[in-house]
């Protein structure tokens, strides 16, 4: 048998799989890991990818509503409602809106331009807790490509259940969607960040509107600022 008919064999009988678990492979490098029950969640890895991406990316939003939460109120010279950085994000977002109308009262552009990010934070809000928080299952479609050589075609679907507004909603992504997800949370982070730091897409703010914020934001973010 020459060496590429050998090559051949062995391919062939070697079993045919999908790309490996990276979680299995993590708990096979340690014996003592699989000496434990375990309960490895059915969930793709390129699914568990976004999400990790989708909670450490809205965590940064979540710190930078407090940053201005605070930057308001030293503006304001104010203390804040009693334990206000324990509330859930929708009070807290609700509480920068609120402050905002007051510490930039006369830059009602900039004003505007906060709501519209924060408006933005807040609906994808409700959707970043339902792939965090929620009822997950996932759907394995099998279908056909005709033009394709090879026309199997697997596909998969996420699955996320949960309340909003007092009802139960499901909300169903593929894994561009996942994507989609985590970017729109990437771009909302941009813009806070943009905001503070009074950065590129913001030069459609009147002068007199960027003077008072840039005021309001050099003498009352921290330094260097926590973004």
């Amino acid at each position: 048998m020459t060496k590429s008919s050998y090559g051949r064999q062995q391919r062939r009988n070697k079993p045919i799989s999908r790309k490996a678990s990276f979680t299995l492979e993590f708990m096979k490098s340690n014996p003592q890991r699989t000496k434990q029950p375990s309960v490895i969640p059915q969930v793709p890895e390129a699914y568990c990818g976004s999400i990790g991406k989708i909670a450490v990316t809205w965590s940064l939003v979540e710190l930078q509503v407090d940053t201005l939460i605070n930057a308001f109120l030293k503006h304001l010279d104010e203390a804040g409602p009693e334990g206000w950085d324990r509330r859930n994000f929708r009070k807290r977002k609700e509480l920068c809106r609120d402050l905002s109308k007051k510490a930039l009262a006369d830059a009602p552009h900039a004003q505007a331009l906060l709501a519209d990010v924060l408006g933005a934070a807040a609906d994808l809000h409700w959707r970043r807790n339902f792939v965090l928080h929620g009822r997950l299952s996932v759907d394995i479609i099998i279908g056909t490509k005709p033009l394709s050589a090879n026309n199997v075609e697997i596909v998969s679907r996420l699955t996320a259940t949960s309340r909003h507004n007092g009802k139960e909603k499901t909300l169903v992504f593929d894994e561009e969607g996942m994507a989609d997800l985590f970017h729109e949370i990437s771009h909302v982070a941009g813009k806070f960040n943009a905001f503070m730091k009074i950065d590129a897409g913001f030069a459609a703010l009147p002068s007199h509107d960027k003077e008072q914020l840039e005021a309001l934001l050099r003498h009352s973010l921290p330094t260097p600022p926590t973004l």
